[in-house]
């Protein structure tokens, strides 16, 4: 079973700094935060979707629902708490990612539409 976070203060520091690398499509990065959590929900089922050799893991799944989840929240936040919540999923998302070995997205499985052009 994966852990709920990072085993050390190194690993973590280098999720969040992964975190904040990541760059959304101009157009979503530029909306509102409900905008920027559907398309944190677009990937998070193309990790879930693609990763073969973990068909229907848990805790993949969990990174699916909690993103529909935050979806739903964020519309109900100022911007600035809406970007610090979107920031936190996206770090637990990759801490459970890592945790898991990282696991390979085959693109084999995934439905070819405009969320998963960029795998």
């Amino acid at each position: 079973m994966p852990r709920t976070a990072p085993a050390n203060t190194r690993k973590a520091d280098f999720i969040s700094d992964l975190v904040m690398s990541l760059r959304a499509p101009p157009e979503v990065a530029d909306g509102d935060a409900a905008e920027l959590a559907g398309w944190i929900l677009d990937q998070a089922v193309v990790v879930y979707q693609g990763s073969a050799d973990r068909p229907n893991n848990f805790y993949l799944l969990h990174g699916v629902t909690s993103s529909w989840a935050a979806q739903q929240l964020v519309r109900h936040l100022d911007r600035a708490d809406a970007l610090r919540t979107l920031f936190y999923l996206l770090h637990a998302v990759l801490v459970f990612y890592d945790d898991l070995g990282c696991p390979k997205i085959d693109r084999g499985n995934l439905e070819e539409n405009e969320e998963t052009k960029w795998v």
